[in-house]
């Protein structure tokens, strides 16, 4: 027998027994093995994992049993499902490739991002659950009501600012906004105007730097009911009560946008919609 046809056998034997060995289950193994090809930067798909992964271990598992598809793909799936590791990340269906700045700082799902929102969507169902607990009187219940809003509220509000990619800035809503039902809204041309109290820190919402001066905003909204278009704007004023700027809220998000036409419709939008209406059959034109 020819001893040098046997000695590469061996050596990948024991080679691949080495590498199970490192292993207490073949998902720990495929997961590493998984990460150990994704480390050059590039992007790969499933059968080249799978081929990488079977090469690596000669096909066989820690138990020495035939290592399968379905036991490689569990493993990945567990990987991005359970421990949410944003190393890596899916690039699209069936590829593969390790997280780069721009993944992590993007609006995917696997993304830092992604991730938040995600955990945050899942506490949200996890409080909505408690709309009805078990074993409490009704008085109890009741007592609940008012902190589970609140709850809410921040936990929806949390999401929205990761959302709107304004980390740390401050959301618009219902709680933070005011317009006076007697004289917020005016009609003005073919639109409504509404001076909105804002009762938020206008530094973190529109990139300012009035903090510590005696400069201020005033916030306002146009309504365009021929097509319902909502143009929210700010003027900048300086301590002497100067214009600084007037600038657009061009970032505005579609739930702040909702609630600043709720707070209208609750001022009294709708009346002074027909009332330009009404105007505007008469040949009047108010200014």
């Amino acid at each position: 027998m020819d001893r040098r046809n046997k000695r590469p056998v061996v050596a990948a034997y024991m080679r691949v027994r080495s590498i199970q060995q490192l292993f207490n289950s073949n998902a720990d193994m495929a997961r590493h093995l998984f990460k150990e090809l994704l480390n050059d930067g590039q992007e790969h798909n499933t059968k080249e994992i799978n081929d990488y992964i079977f090469d690596k271990t000669n096909g066989r598992g820690v138990d020495g049993e035939r290592l399968t598809e379905e036991t490689i793909h569990s493993a990945i799936w567990y990987m991005f499902r359970h421990d949410h590791d944003l190393s890596y990340v899916q690039t699209r269906k069936g590829f593969y490739q390790k997280s780069t700045v721009e993944n992590l700082l993007g609006d995917g799902p696997n993304s830092l991002r992604g991730a938040a929102i995600r955990a945050l969507s899942d506490a949200r169902k996890t409080i909505h659950q408690y709309l009805s607990v078990p074993g409490l009187s009704e008085q109890e219940q009741k007592e609940l009501i008012p902190i589970r809003k609140a709850v809410m509220e921040e936990v929806e509000n949390a999401i929205q600012a990761i959302r709107s990619d304004r980390l740390g800035q401050e959301v618009m809503t219902a709680d933070n906004l005011e317009i006076n039902a007697n004289d917020g809204l005016i009609i003005d041309g073919e639109k409504i105007n509404a001076y909105i109290g804002a009762y938020l820190d206008v530094d973190k919402r529109f990139h300012l730097e009035t903090d510590g001066t005696d400069e201020y905003v005033n916030l306002y909204a146009d309504y365009y009911p021929a097509d319902g278009r909502l143009d929210v704007f700010y003027i900048h004023h300086g301590s002497d009560g100067g214009e600084i700027a007037t600038k657009t809220v061009d970032d505005l998000t579609d739930d702040e946008r909702d609630v600043i036409l709720q707070l209208m419709k609750d001022a009294g939008l709708d009346e002074r919609v027909t009332e330009m209406n009404e105007d505007q059959d008469s040949g009047m034109t108010m200014q």
